[in-house]
């Protein structure tokens, strides 16, 4: 399972960061740095005077200059202590002081949830939506009394306390919204948030976040806690930013199948990807999640059904690229007149033939079903209707039987014989190309090139082969898995981001340690030693390949799987290296011959 990934600030597509400082604040002692962003840093430190731990986080140097960013986080901070919420930590103090702005805010005790998570694979149903709840009531709260939007919900920003509430931490990144929008600095190039818990409309930044921002992360946190599996958790950032925005997580049921239809159908809707389809207030969502708890169904919408959500539906099985949720259709109404029908026929059916004098002549109801069924039932007139052919009948109307001719003896009509059905007929439809596919000649030819002149080599060849007129798929296909395989150094540091704020044993310096990523930048990453209660800069490079790949996880992509085995290759490390190269893709068959050629073999 994937840890819950980092916060990362990108600005022109960079993850940057910027030097820690201690600040000197009277009254508290012994910092221990805890983390930092692009304009706060957060220390553990100890209060004397009251003989407590309290959490402390001031904003940066840099930021401290900009007078909107300081109005921003002293308001922000002032409003959360306003708030006065279960699910939000305590405020203590909002200080301003020779040039330093901070706060001073409870340490909250207990588990981080993305930790309680990793240990126990997934959360319970009835667990996670506690939780859920706990968190939606502070967050209406700070939406209804100060307009302030947190932008930034995760699993590691939520402590689990030791009475078993959830208990929100970190507000590095919450803003208060105006009638005009942000009360902060807009930065157009700027995407700030946990990619994996980022709403769709955080990223486009194409109209102003509001509350719903966080009820589709708080929807994420669910799906992550629901399941053990980090929504988009395989992917780059870049890359996950673009499936918040078109693709679509596995429904609930495919990943748990005990999870229940109503909760699917609660988080289905926090994800939609247009917020105008989400809840339209935090007050709906915690009455939905009340109802779940107490085993009622939650109410459906007329929403329902309308837009995409980023979670595939547990509750209808689409077709390829049909939405999840299937709204009321023709057919549907069809279905159910039909049914309805058939019910009141029966009903009625049975009163006509039990009915006595207290019900009335049964006669009489055949009218009721000609009105109320028009087009399905011949419209007969009853007797009491039926109109004399003359038009002045006589006065007594007499009732004869006519007389029948018997009928001919008619000799019985042979049965037909029964006729076998024609076998069915088979179509079978194949891909044509115009062109033969890759074949061993090619991928020999690849793995040449390879040798002689690196991944560079490879794309000139087969984008010579398709400039010649080459167009079978396959060619397609090996260009763009050659096009899409990335050097390993920066495979490593994707992997690294991936595990920011996350507590991992890494071999360092031929010894097992237990350390914390902090932030990742020009080739380095701070990591936060554990044992020794510091922060030490690596340099990725020193870092070995084997831990680098144990980082990536047991499940590579073709692309992580292509790159880390060229990367194997180059240290000589064969055995391993064909193993990797079965698991990528297309360029599965030219690995496997650079795997089983002898070092510097070339025909």
């Amino acid at each position: 399972m994937r840890p819950a990934s980092a916060s990362i600030v990108f600005r022109s597509g960079l993850c940057y960061r910027v030097a820690m400082f201690l600040p000197d604040i009277p009254g508290l002692e012994s910092f221990d740095t805890i983390s930092q962003t692009s304009t706060t840093a957060t220390w553990r430190a100890y209060q004397r005077s009251l003989d407590r731990h309290v959490m402390v986080k001031a904003l940066l140097p840099e930021a401290a200059s900009d007078p909107r960013q300081v109005e921003q986080f002293v308001s922000v901070f002032r409003a959360i202590a306003r708030i006065k919420a279960d699910a939000f930590c305590q405020i203590f103090d909002v200080c301003s002081t020779h040039d330093i702005h901070y706060v001073v805010m409870e340490d909250v005790a207990g588990q981080v949830l993305s930790d309680r998570i990793q240990a126990t694979q997934r959360g319970s149903v009835s667990q996670m939506l506690r939780y859920a709840l706990d968190l939606a009531d502070a967050l209406d709260k700070a939406w209804t009394h100060d307009r302030l939007v947190h932008r930034n919900l995760k699993p590691t920003a939520i402590r689990i306390t030791p009475a078993g509430t959830a208990k929100l931490t970190d507000f590095g990144m919450a803003t208060l919204m105006t009638l005009g929008g942000e009360t902060g600095p807009r930065d157009e190039d700027t995407v700030v948030g946990t990619p994996n818990f980022l709403a769709p409309e955080q990223i486009t930044r194409s109209r102003p976040v509001d509350s719903r921002a966080d009820m589709y992360a708080l929807g994420m946190i669910l799906y992550y806690g629901l399941t053990g599996q980090l929504p988009f958790g395989d992917q780059a950032p870049d890359q996950v930013l673009q499936s918040q925005l078109e693709a679509r997580l596995p429904s609930l049921r495919n990943v748990r199948p005990d999870t229940p239809f109503s909760v699917c159908a609660l988080i289905e809707r926090m994800l939609m990807k247009d917020p105008d389809n989400r809840y339209p207030s935090w007050g709906e969502v915690i009455a939905d999640i009340t109802r779940l708890l107490e085993g009622k169904p939650i109410r459906r919408s007329p929403l329902l059904g309308t837009g995409v959500s980023t979670l595939a539906s547990s509750i209808v099985a689409p077709a390829s690229g049909a939405p999840a949720f299937r709204s009321s259709g023709h057919r549907g109404l069809r279905t159910w007149g039909f049914s309805r029908f058939a019910l009141w026929l029966l009903l009625l059916l049975w009163f006509a033939a039990l009915g006595n004098d207290r019900l009335g002549d049964p006669a009489g109801l055949y009218p009721f079903l000609q009105h109320a069924f028009v087009g399905r039932i011949p419209a007969t007139p009853s007797r009491s209707e039926r109109k004399p052919a003359d038009p002045h009948p006589d006065p007594e109307v007499r009732i004869t039987q006519p007389e029948v001719a018997p009928r001919p003896e008619v000799a019985p009509r042979p049965q037909p014989q029964p006729v076998a059905p024609p076998p069915p007929t088979i179509r079978i439809f194949e891909t044509r190309s115009t062109d033969a596919p890759p074949d061993a000649a090619l991928h020999r030819a690849l793995a040449d090139a390879y040798k002689t002149g690196g991944a560079a080599a490879m794309q000139t060849l087969i984008t010579t082969r398709l400039a010649a007129g080459h167009t079978h798929f396959g060619f397609k296909a090996l260009k763009d898995a050659i096009a899409a395989v990335e050097p390993f150094d920066r495979l490593a540091v994707r992997a690294i981001e991936q595990a920011i704020d996350t507590e991992m044993d890494l071999i360092f310096q031929g010894k097992k340690r237990l350390v914390m990523p902090k932030a990742v930048a020009h080739g380095e990453v701070i990591f936060y030693f554990a044992e020794q209660k510091r922060h030490v800069t690596v340099k990725i490079a020193s870092i070995s390949d084997a831990e680098i790949i144990r980082l990536l996880g047991p499940r590579l992509s073709p692309q992580q799987a292509a790159s880390v085995c060229l990367r194997l290759l180059e240290t000589g490390n064969r055995a391993e290296a064909r193993a990797h190269a079965a698991a990528a893709g297309s360029l599965a068959p030219v690995l496997a011959l650079l795997a089983a050629d002898e070092p510097g073999s070339a025909d």
